[in-house]
């Protein structure tokens, strides 16, 4: 078991890719070595990757504050994916920043007796508000520009996809997507609906906490301090007056 997990988690094997056929190669080896009967399929699903992500700080009254980094912690030489949300659209923004804690319902009912709104800025969440699909979507649904989930202060990145409405292809709602498969069009009403309608891409805690310690706006609730590791007297809500420069392509 040690020697199948070790060679299983040694590299990233995102669908699709020729390590991912490795990583199953090896699986069904090992069936195969048991005696148990074993097969194959082929299918052909619609598939994310990550491209290009930019992030930075800004302030309109002063020079670049901070290029912040997109990468997650690793040990040095070890190969990695990018940090990215599968299936979260391309876009960018320059905006105010608004820290949302977890992103819940009851966090924006929190927001927004402290008269604070994410139209038209980017919302910063705390990974915990339940899928982060559904995180995304709350945002968008309140007009925010794009959206960053960060780790917790003692963890890493979280890489994850953000499709709405279940697991599968979108293409192929309830059918196997295999190559002569009927697919749906991209404009179709049920496909439409299962894709975000904001970029998003996940950060690291740290990544978090630089942003949130330039906000201004009204203090950090009590009980939304623990998610991102700052004292009590450090960051603020927003929105701003730190703008964040975001771009996120896929």
């Amino acid at each position: 078991i040690a020697a199948d997990l070790r060679a299983l988690t040694a590299g990233p094997h995102l669908a699709g890719t020729g390590a991912a056929a490795g990583a199953a190669a090896r699986v069904l080896s090992g069936f195969r070595a048991a005696g148990l009967r074993t097969l194959t399929r082929e299918y052909t699903p619609l598939l994310s990757y990550p491209g290009h992500a930019s992030l930075a700080l800004l302030r309109a009254d002063r020079p670049l504050l901070a290029h912040l980094s997109l990468d997650a912690p690793a040990d040095v030489g070890r190969s990695l994916v990018r940090p990215y949300h599968a299936y979260a659209p391309s876009g960018g923004a320059v905006a105010e920043a608004v820290f949302v804690n977890l992103g819940r319902e009851e966090d924006y009912l929190t927001l927004e007796r402290l008269g604070v709104s994410v139209r038209g800025r980017v919302a910063v969440a705390i990974r915990g508000g339940g899928y982060r699909g559904g995180v995304v979507r709350r945002a968008a649904e309140r007009s925010a520009a794009a959206v960053l989930i960060a780790g917790h202060a003692d963890g890493g990145v979280e890489r994850g996809t953000v499709i709405l409405g279940g697991p599968g292809d979108p293409l192929t709602p309830g059918w196997a997507a295999t190559a002569g498969a009927e697919r749906l069009d991209f404009d179709h009403e049920d496909v439409k609906r299962r894709f975000p309608a904001i970029p998003s891409m996940p950060v690291s805690g740290k990544t978090a906490s630089a942003i949130i310690r330039t906000l201004g706006g009204p203090a950090l609730p009590a009980d939304w301090q623990t998610g991102v590791g700052l004292p009590v007297d450090v960051g603020g809500v927003g929105p701003g007056p730190t703008l964040v420069n975001f771009t996120y392509q896929v």
